[in-house]
């Protein structure tokens, strides 16, 4: 310990002895030189001292990988000895910036153009502002370390450094007790400490004396000036100190520090806040002396020249670089704050007011499209220079405006649209410079010392830029090189860790090296093989993927959106990656299994990003072949499983499910069209269907939190690739529904909400199968379709409804089972009787109309080859539609009685093969009369009574065991409905003339029941409330006497033309009861009509005479007739019949009719 200390009293004693020497030193220098050593070359010994002082600088003189040895120094001579012999132009390119200003004078005599270029350029770089930024810029790096290391800008040491600013900024302001703390002696020092403290103190105290005797005499010098002014108006000379304040905080805080220059402060009349600004203020300036050079003490050798303070940190790259660029730039640290509100406000507080807080700038729209222009403008000036350098041959040149131009990609202020149109002109502006340097080589000129030589560009994105510039011309040049220039160009790029900096260079180099990636198997040929540009590819890949992540972290939290979005912009970028490998035309499924794809599949999972790992896998899908992906499915899928839980997993299975489906479906699938190891294009070893359905159900599993209508998805791309790669296997179908239906039980699901995500998604599941097969049949054949069916809510339920029913009636699906139609009914079970959890809403009666008229059309489809087969499909399904309510079965009801009433002629069409057919015909009308009975129950009226008259008909031509009895049945049932239910005259009349119509096609009565019956109707008819109706019925009645039928006469018409006369008759008997004349007048037309019809059929009780009569009655009630629509109709229909009697009585002859005597 005591040797340490006299060791160390030496060194301070020889320091002082140098200080008191160093003046004869200097002047004794040259007589000592000139007589201690000989007379050497000039030029020799400048060498030894350019070669020493590199090999003695922080040049890197070679490539070395982690752990290997340092260079000696030796060995670092040696190699600058043999650059500088072999290469002037290479030696200053490499280690120019490592040298002085006057080691240049050895280069000098060279003529060479590029050695003369790097001559001109270092004596630019040492002389102007470009040295004194890059120095700045090694000296903030410095200054972060020493700032961080704590030492040399502590308190006390700044105070050493410079006394008299720290007594008036500080110093003054310290209480007694402050400065007994800041000069206490540390009581378990010895005595050499306490000595070398008492001396670093006196050299302290004879530092502040220098400071102020120097401040005195500025004083005194700038007063002697100013002795012609008033003395009053005179102002307090500005010291450095003063110069440095106002350089800072402007004239009010000078004003304020001239109020009390010769008097210290107390802490009662200066708050706390404004200390601590002048705490602040006096370590800024200490921080400027050191970045200005002016710490006499510190040796700035050791970071001027020092290489490793070039690496700034690249997050901090750009305010950096503004910061240098500023004229007057100013370090700001944070101050605590203090609310001193018991104290009034001075003129310190007013100016701190002014101050404006630093805020970063937000570029909007126009300030990017500025930006943009600005930028653009530079690279077109530079491009034109440039290329102006390459005509003239100027190469040197040439790099340096393309570097300049290069320089405007290191922005960060540029979104990454306007980045993007950046980046494309710079590019396009490079390719000149690539065929220049093509050109150059097929002259001779040597790439490799290019190579080299930009690699000694100043920034390292202009750098890199050139760098795979040159590199590609290298590639192209030197083939054998190929595998280890691509290695190297893909790792220089890790030196741009700025995220859209760094994406858009290696997509340049990407870009550049598309069409020389090697591309071959085998061999150990030189140039590499498939395998280096697999590596090189991915190791680009994985960079770039790096960057793109890093890119969310970027900034404050509040901009996280607008990042994503760039994010999304950027992601091409990345992916291009990938679309580069599946180029590699030697990439056999061998090599994606075992190289490309464990690769990617890394890559993706580790980086932990949703959105990198979603549009990655999906980039996966895309760009490489089906057969690729058949062959790794499960590898993809278990990653699929491993990915973040914000990543949309259903749609990357869904992609790949779609795009596997797709190729299934193609001819030219593995294997070859009608291979036999090829089952709709997918090969019969790769169980796709059963790989997908447990990766997939590993996934539900992994992912718990995984949304049920994300889960719905999933089994319908699954069922999708069931129906497009295995059309026959229904099972597979069915398994995929009997999952969904486990799924939703461990899940508690109840009732799925019409219209909800999940509902929505399930529905689409159901509708597949219903599309794909075009047949119900099939769908019935799927188990668990209609346990699925329940999870739906009534809405839900009903609308699968209406569709399955519209997929029957477009494909024409006939339903031949009686238990296929119980199966069908019970789906559409909505449409056809009320549900327990139907709203209790009335619905719009135009829809109800339309749904219960597809059920009706439903029912045509019900249909059998056997007629007994058809009898109980038609039983089953009235059994389904009565309990429809009274407001379906007159929709749903019809169709089964006109169904039946069609089985009844199929019965009789088969007599002779079937001997029970008129008990079954029987069986069928009494099944029709019960259902008809229930529409009459409902309180239908005209619905019941057409269908009895229909049924009666249908009797009356089938003719089995007592049709005649159940066709009277039909008949009077008819007739009850007519008297019972039917009220409204219309009505009535359209019923009775209905009635009317019927019987007389009938042909089936015996005289004792026909006669009842046109007894009934012509009853019926005259007893019609209103005149004008029973008019009409009785002459409507007159035809049943004329052409009606029945056993007695053979099935011929009756013909009783005095029965017929009789009807017409009394019509114009009630005719002329009416009291409305034009009424009276239509009706006397309408009969007419009727007399005439009998007249030309024949019968001799209608005569001429009775014409005339009519027609004469007709003209004379015609003209007491007002003008109206209704006259003009009625006269228009008289003309229409008297221009039919005209014409018959021109073909009276041929028709053997005589209408003599007529008069019209």
């Amino acid at each position: 310990m005591k040797e340490a200390e006299e060791s160390q009293i030496e060194r301070n004693m020889i320091v002082e002895m140098k200080e008191d020497i160093s003046c004869n030193e200097n002047e004794n220098s040259t007589k000592k030189q000139s007589t201690d050593f000989p007379i050497v070359d000039a030029k020799y010994t400048l060498e030894e001292e350019i070669l020493n002082h590199v090999a003695n600088s922080k040049a890197i003189f070679k490539s070395q990988q982690k752990g290997e040895p340092e260079l000696t120094y030796k060995e670092k001579r040696a190699t600058a000895e043999n650059l500088l012999k072999k290469n002037h132009c290479l030696f200053l390119s490499k280690f120019g910036h490592y040298l002085k200003v006057e080691h240049l004078e050895y280069f000098s005599k060279s003529e060479d153009y590029e050695t003369v270029y790097h001559i001109n350029r270092l004596q630019r770089y040492f002389n102007n502002s470009t040295r004194r930024i890059d120095v700045r810029n090694k000296r903030y790096e410095a200054l972060k370390v020493l700032i961080e290391k704590g030492e040399y800008f502590s308190e006390c040491e700044m105070m050493k450094r410079n006394p008299l600013l720290y007594e008036h900024l500080v110093g003054q302001y310290l209480t007694e007790e402050q400065k007994k703390t800041r000069d206490a002696i540390d009581t378990r020092a010895n005595y050499i400490d306490i000595l070398m403290e008492t001396v670093e103190r006196d050299k302290l105290q004879k530092r502040l004396e220098s400071q102020k005797e120097e401040e005195n005499e500025v004083r005194e010098e700038n007063d002697s000036d100013d002795d012609d002014e008033d003395d009053n108006s005179r102002e307090i000379s500005e010291t450095n100190f003063n110069k440095q304040l106002n350089s800072h905080w402007g004239e009010n805080l000078n004003k304020i520090i001239d109020k009390g220059k010769h008097k210290k402060l107390s802490n009662n009349i200066i708050s706390n806040q404004e200390i601590q600004l002048l705490r602040q203020e006096f370590i800024t300036n200490m921080y400027e002396s050191f970045l200005d050079g002016k710490d006499r003490d510190f040796d700035y050798s050791t970071v001027d020249d020092n290489e490793a303070y070039d690496n700034v940190e690249l997050k901090n790259q750009d305010e950096e670089e503004k910061y240098f660029d500023s004229e007057d730039p100013a370090i700001v640290l944070p101050l605590n704050e203090y609310n001193d509100q018991n104290e009034s406000e001075d003129e310190l507080d007013a100016y701190m007011r002014t101050l404006k807080p630093m805020t970063p700038a937000i570029t909007g729209m126009e300030e990017q499209e500025k930006l943009l222009e600005d930028a653009i403008g530079v690279v077109k000036v530079q491009a034109f220079q440039m290329k102006h350098c390459l005509d003239k041959a100027k190469l040197m040149d040439a790099l340096k405006h393309a570097s300049t131009m290069l320089g405007e990609l290191r922005t960060s202020l540029l979104s990454p649209k306007s980045y993007y149109e950046l980046y494309m002109a710079i590019t396009d502006e490079l390719r000149h410079l690539e065929l220049y340097l093509l050109d150059e080589f097929q002259k001779g000129r040597k790439v490799t010392d290019l190579y080299e030589l930009v690699q000694y560009v100043g920034n390292i994105v202009p750098r890199l830029y050139l760098l795979i510039t040159v590199g590609l011309v290298y590639i192209k040049t030197t083939p054998g090189l190929k595998r280890d220039l691509l290695r190297d160009l893909v790792e220089m790029c890790r030196g741009v860790q700025h995220p859209l900096r760094g994406l858009f260079l290696r997509n340049y180099l990407l870009q550049c090296t598309r069409n020389i990636l090697p591309d071959v198997t085998e061999g150990d040929d030189e140039d590499g093989t498939v395998r280096d540009s697999i590596d090189f590819v991915l190791m680009n890949f994985a960079e770039m993927n790096k960057l793109w992540v890093r890119m969310q972290h970027q900034g404050h939290s509040r901009d996280r959106e607008r990042r994503e979005r760039e994010r999304e912009e950027l992601r091409i970028l990345v992916g291009t990656n990938l679309v580069r490998l599946s180029q590699l035309e030697s990439v056999t499924l061998d090599k994606y299994k075992k190289l490309v794809l464990p690769g990617i599949l890394e890559q993706v999972v580790s980086c932990r990003d949703a959105i990198a790992q979603e549009y990655l896998m999906e980039c996966i899908i895309q760009v490489f072949p089906d057969e690729f992906h058949l062959q790794t499915l499960n590898a993809f899928l278990k990653s699929c499983a491993e990915l973040q839980n914000g990543v949309n997993v259903k749609n990357i299975i869904i992609s790949l499910i779609d795009r596997l489906a797709a190729f299934s479906q193609r001819s030219d699938g593995v294997g070859g069209p009608g291979s036999p190891n090829q089952v709709s294009g997918i090969p019969q070893d790769v169980k796709l269907f059963d790989v997908f359905s447990d990766q997939i159900a590993i996934i539900i599993q992994t992912r718990q939190d995984m949304p049920p209508e994300d889960i719905v998805s999933l089994q319908v791309a699954l069922i999708n690739l069931a129906h497009k790669c295995y059309p026959d296997r229904v099972d597979y179908v069915d398994k995929v529904l009997f999952t969904t239906v486990q799924i939703f039980q461990k899940q508690n699901v109840d009732k799925l909400e019409y219209n909800s995500a999940v509902s929505r998604e399930l529905v689409r599941l159901m509708k597949i199968p219903v599309d794909n097969y075009k047949n119900i049949l099939t769908v019935l054949k799927l188990e668990h379709y209609a346990p699925l069916l329940d999870y739906f809510d009534y809405e839900g339920r009903k609308s699968l409804a209406i569709y399955i029913i519209t997929n029957i009636l477009e494909n024409e699906t006939l339903i031949p089972m009686q238990e296929q139609v119980d199966a069908v009914l019970s789906m559409v079970a909505p449409l056809v009787q009320d549900q327990p959890d139907q709203p209790n809403i009335e619905e719009d009666p135009e829809d109800f109309a339309e749904e219960q008229g597809l059920l009706g059309r439903l029912i045509h489809h019900f249909k059998s080859e056997t007629p007994d087969q058809q009898y109980m499909i038609l039983s089953a399904a009235r059994k389904h539609f009565s309990a429809g309510g009274n407001k379906r079965i007159k929709y749903t009801l019809p169709p089964i009685i006109f169904q039946s009433y069609q089985l009844a002629f199929t019965y009789k069409a088969l007599k002779d093969q079937d001997e029970m057919w008129q008990k079954k015909c029987q069986k069928i009308f009494q099944f029709c009369h019960t259902t008809i009975t229930a529409l009459m129950k409902a309180e239908l009226a005209e619905l019941p009574l057409r269908l009895f008259l229909q049924g009666a008909i249908a009797i009356g031509e089938i003719r089995f065991d007592n049709f005649e009895m159940v066709a009277y049945e039909f008949m009077s049932q008819a007739f009850s409905i007519y008297e019972d239910e039917i009220s409204d005259s219309k009505a009535q009349l359209a019923a009775i003339t209905l009635i009317i119509a019927t019987f007389e096609q009938m042909s089936c009565f015996g005289e004792e029941n026909a006669e009842p019956v046109r007894n009934q109707c012509a009853l019926y008819a005259s007893k019609l409330l209103r005149k004008p109706d029973q008019c009409r019925g009785v002459a409507t009645c007159s035809h049943i006497f004329w052409s009606g039928k029945s056993l007695a006469t053979g099935g011929k018409e009756m013909q009783e033309g005095g029965k017929v006369l009789d009807c017409l008759k009394k019509g114009i008997r009630i005719a002329s009861q009416c009291m409305d004349t034009s009424v009276q007048v239509q009706l006397y037309v309408e009969l007419l009509n009727h007399y005439i019809y009998f007249y030309e059929k024949g019968n001799t009780a209608v005569t001429v005479q009775i014409l005339n009569q009519v027609i004469a009655k007709i003209r004379e009630e015609l003209p007491n007739l007002e003008a109206s629509e209704e006259t003009d109709q009625i006269q228009k229909h008289l003309a229409n019949t008297l221009e039919h009697l005209r014409n018959r009585m021109e073909s009276a002859d041929s028709d053997g009719l005589s209408y003599q005597g007529l008069v019209l």
